[in-house]
């Protein structure tokens, strides 16, 4: 695997744990909050593997390849909508929702395993959905502690 491609791919935690860091010490900058930034660029994220299964999916005629392209659309559009979560509950609402929906597109990509990923693919996209679901725990955990 392209090492350029795994770097980038561990980067992108840095904006969950940006967030993190700020809800657990209640930072804003101006109006966002970090749950603001941790709904957002996680329903971002979503958007972005759901687009990437959704185009190797769709180069496929297959069951399962048509059953993960619809499926990415549904995912992409439940993202879109935590983009509306406003008020603490919704929040949590949505932040189960994102951890959820990473759960299953790494899921249904392990499911449909496309024939040019390399198993060092595949691992990396298990670690770092692993990482990012982690990510969604805590913040989850911090906003019962916000909510209490």
């Amino acid at each position: 695997m392209n090492t350029t491609t795994e770097r980038l791919t561990y980067l992108g935690l840095l904006p969950f744990i940006a967030a993190l860091i700020m809800t657990s010490h209640t930072i804003s900058i101006g109006d966002i909050t970090g749950t603001m930034l941790f709904i957002n660029y996680s329903a971002i994220i979503l958007c972005f593997v759901t687009g990437a299964l959704w185009g190797q999916s769709s180069h496929h005629k297959n069951t399962r390849h048509s059953a993960a392209l619809i499926l990415t659309n549904i995912w992409a559009l439940a993202a879109c909508m935590c983009l509306l979560a406003s008020g603490i509950y919704a929040q949590v609402l949505a932040i189960t929702l994102l951890s959820i929906g990473f759960l299953h597109i790494l899921f249904l990509e392990l499911k449909i395993k496309n024939v040019h990923g390399t198993d060092s693919y595949y691992t990396m996209r298990k670690r770092i959905s692993y990482m990012v679901i982690a990510c969604h725990l805590i913040m989850l955990l911090l906003l019962v502690k916000i909510i209490d």
